[in-house]
């Protein structure tokens, strides 16, 4: 007959505890309602009372010699490498062969008892049993946070080395142990000591392209990089409560990024915009209201559509975690990144991809998809390419840059920073036809205003005017401004703070690049 098993794990966790050598734990639970009465209606009279041996913890100390705790002789080997081709000595070198430090570690024994299943579910049985000690394991350490008050790293398979010592015993009348201890592999966590796959000139041609981007406010760089952080949290950490968050957090940016883009490219100005996002608060409302009539597509939040299945699986899933502190289950979270996340890119290129799109929001579409993305879907065509290499148009990029942080200062829960007359630097443009205004320039908080025009008599002021007319007979198409040096001035009477888009050249945002206001 099968007997009982208890599945042993040895388990290092993330920072050492101050429990005695020996300290157990054992992780208990009473017969529910259902139990007894199903039991009873079997012939079994059970007490309510009786308790059930769930999971045994036993915290040991121990010590691990760790001769490079600070990274110090890798670090001193690659500096001594680095300057291979000099005589230059490194200072104290010899800390690089240092007799390093005994550091504290906790390891935890856990004792998970278990039906003996067939051979051929033991291996699924051992991972649901390593999983359910982790579990409580993890309700402990938050106990002991709560006594010391101290941070603490959650114990989760992929914070765990790739593999820990395991046994089994088989609990029946003859108390069978196995011959030796044995490796369990955890998880194939190995990122922080493996090195990816040497670069192709493929990726050094994306690397250079993601570096020119990265800075400079581009469409999905904050929802690429938020999306980043989710996967870390749920790949690298096992912070599942932090990977759906972050992977929410990520969507949200990304609809109200795209449709943030459509507007530019519809040329709707940072302060039309503005007003849009303040009077619909909600990101979901503002999706369903404004992306869909733009591009089309299955919005409905309920369905089997790709959108409702973002919602059911990650939004939903946010929700009960910030309003309930509900702690998602790894499958949980692995679904809310990849049925969220991953479902809501696949749309989002769809519907960019569809050839009326195209047609209406070009350079959406190459900003989200770019060219590679386009040809792998058949869509890239010598209209998008020659719109690509057009001379005329502005730098997407910077301009939807300052664009996007033109319209979240002008929004209404935004505390954008006040012009400061006193910093203020006396701007002179002249403009195609030759008229000249005077401003001031605030560069901290990007704002400009209309500004008293200095002496015309001064010296200085008749060079910046000769200098700004030599520039407009050379560029009689183009407005061209001046810092005025040494030349300080106050606001134009009745004059108002603006973006600096409005009045200042080269800080345009709008695609067309119609930004300044009339003179």
């Amino acid at each position: 007959m099968p007997g009982q098993v208890i599945a042993y794990f040895f388990v290092p966790l993330p920072e050492p505890l101050g429990l005695p050598d020996g300290y157990v734990f054992q992780a208990t639970s009473s017969m529910s309602w259902e139990e007894w009465l199903a039991a009873h209606d079997q012939g079994q009279h059970l007490d309510l009372d009786t308790t059930y041996l769930d999971a045994s913890f036993r915290f040991w100390r121990a010590t691990e010699p760790r001769n490079d705790i600070y990274s110090l002789k890798s670090l001193f080997e690659t500096a001594r490498k680095a300057f291979a081709s000099s005589e230059q000595d490194l200072e104290n070198q010899e800390a690089s062969e240092g007799e390093g430090l005994n550091v504290e570690r906790t390891i935890v024994e856990m004792a998970i008892p278990f039906e003996e299943p067939s051979e051929e579910e033991m291996d699924d049985v051992l991972s649901q049993a390593f999983d359910f000690g982790i579990s409580i394991l993890r309700e402990f350490q938050r106990s002991y946070a709560l006594v010391r008050k101290r941070p603490l790293t959650l114990v989760s398979r992929q914070r765990l080395p790739f593999s820990v010592l395991g046994l089994r015993r088989i609990a029946n009348d003859e108390d069978q142990w196995p011959e030796a201890l044995s490796v369990y592999f955890v998880s194939m966590n190995v990122h922080s000591i493996t090195r990816d796959e040497d670069f192709t000139d493929a990726d050094f041609q994306r690397l250079e392209s993601a570096l020119n981007v990265q800075s400079r406010g581009a469409v999905f760089t904050l929802y690429a990089d938020l999306s980043r952080e989710a996967k870390v949290a749920l790949e690298l950490n096992g912070e599942y409560r932090q990977a759906v968050i972050l992977a929410a957090t990520a969507t949200e940016v990304a609809l109200d990024s795209l449709l943030c883009h459509l507007m530019w490219e519809e040329v709707k100005r940072p302060e039309e915009a503005a007003a849009l996002f303040d009077q619909s608060r909600g990101f979901i409302s503002r999706a369903k209201s404004h992306l869909s009539p733009r591009l089309g597509g299955n919005w409905s939040l309920t369905g089997a559509g790709q959108v409702a299945l973002w919602h059911s699986n990650l939004f939903l899933l946010r929700h009960r975690i910030m309003h309930a502190g509900y702690e998602p289950t790894s499958e949980e979270a692995t679904a809310a990144l990849n049925d969220g996340l991953g479902t809501l890119d696949s749309f989002i290129a769809e519907r960019l991809s569809e050839p009326t799109a195209i047609a209406k929001y070009p350079r959406t579409a190459m900003a989200v998809l770019g060219k590679q993305g386009l040809e792998q879907r058949s869509r890239w065509n010598s209209v998008l390419e020659q719109l690509a290499d057009d001379p005329n148009e502005p730098n997407w990029i910077e301009a939807f840059g300052r664009w996007r942080l033109t319209m979240d200062e002008l929004r209404i829960d935004s505390v954008p920073t006040p012009a400061d007359e006193s910093r203020a630097l006396l701007i002179g443009v002249i403009h195609p036809g030759g008229t000249i205004v005077w401003l001031l320039h605030d560069r901290v908080a990007r704002k400009a205003c209309r500004a008293v025009p200095p002496d015309p008599t001064l010296n200085q002021v008749r060079l910046v005017i000769a200098h700004l007319e030599e520039q407009n007979r050379a560029h009689p198409e183009l407005p061209i401004s001046i810092h005025a040096i040494d030349l300080t001035s106050t606001p134009a009477p009745g004059a108002e703070w603006v973006p600096e888009y409005r009045l200042i050249p080269m800080s345009g945002v709008m695609v067309n690049g119609q930004d300044l206001d009339p003179v």
